[in-house]
């Protein structure tokens, strides 16, 4: 594993980047967000489609101010992980990336709670790799998970690829999505505007590959025996709040499930994301270690 030298983001707080090799060697960006102090847990976050794993270094200095180290990493194909030219991206090739990632985190932390947080398809991945049964996470987080679409789809595409999908497995369509539907927050927006590893195609196999694990993911939920926390917002227009709130029904007795009023799809992101952010940490205080002190963030 090749480190860059590590820096100071601010004053307890430590950053250090690397890249390490997928299980069919292609080269995978991560980052690591530390302080030196012993941690109550490590956080594992999984971005959603299309984004990158940078755009969570605000909430990752937030979770180490806590007292929780943070794993950041950047899916194949997105942000500064590699995807070579032919590559096909397919579903499985994600799920087999999140296993290395897990194993990753369970040789830099060791013997401390792991907990995933997956956004979007991010949520959908982590709940997919946890229905396998082959885990040694802790507890999961999943904010607006893919199970269902509410953005649009135009019919014709969908019947085209429908069609085609394995006939020619890299057709690439556009996401009909608009920034402003993922933030009520017009500086988060304009950030997302101006961000250019943000995607915004996607393999045509590859949607219908996330919609079927989506609702596998529904059915499959009582396989997961984890404290769990799911969250969605009822004004999300990416992906349906109300499937999110049909699959916890299945889920076990370790489920919390809250739905933010008013919210769009990035929780994080959103007008008052710190009382996200406060509702997730005495989540977490909860149901993991809560004798390690938080760093004070004025220190």
């Amino acid at each position: 594993m090749h480190r860059k030298e590590l820096m100071q983001i601010e004053d307890k707080i430590v950053h250090s980047e690397f890249h390490f090799n997928s299980h069919d060697n292609l080269s995978l960006y991560a980052q690591i967000f530390t302080a030196e102090c012993k941690p109550k847990a490590a956080i594992i976050i999984v971005h959603g489609y299309g984004e990158h794993s940078g755009r969570y270094q605000q909430w990752a200095e937030k979770f180490v101010k806590h007292g929780y180290f943070v794993l950041a990493f950047d899916l194949r194909g997105h942000g500064l992980s590699e995807v070579r030219k032919g590559y096909r991206l397919s579903y499985y090739k994600f799920l087999k990336d999140l296993s290395v990632v897990c194993e990753k985190a369970g040789s830099l932390f060791p013997e401390i709670p792991k907990i995933i947080y997956g956004h979007g398809f991010g949520g959908n991945l982590v709940i997919n790799y946890l229905i396998s049964g082959t885990s040694c996470l802790d507890g999961m987080i999943v904010s607006s998970p893919w199970l269902e679409a509410e953005f649009d789809i135009p019919r014709l595409k969908l019947l085209f690829g429908g069609l085609f999908k394995n006939i020619v497995p890299r057709f690439i369509i556009r996401m009909n999505i608009h920034p402003e539907d993922l933030s009520r927050d017009p500086e988060h927006v304009q950030n997302i505007m101006n961000d250019p590893l943000i995607r915004h195609q996607i393999p045509i196999r590859l949607l219908f590959e996330i919609n079927a694990a989506g609702i596998r993911a529904s059915r499959s939920i009582y396989k997961i025996n984890l404290p769990m926390l799911v969250m969605h917002g009822t004004d999300d227009k990416i992906t349906s709040f109300k499937a999110s709130k049909d699959f916890v029904m299945n889920s076990s007795n370790q489920t919390t499930f809250r739905e933010w009023a008013g919210y769009y799809h990035e929780l994080h992101n959103d007008i008052d994301a710190d009382e996200v952010f406060n509702f997730v940490t005495g989540w977490l205080d909860k149901n993991f270690n809560k004798q390690v002190p938080e760093i004070n963030p004025h220190a």
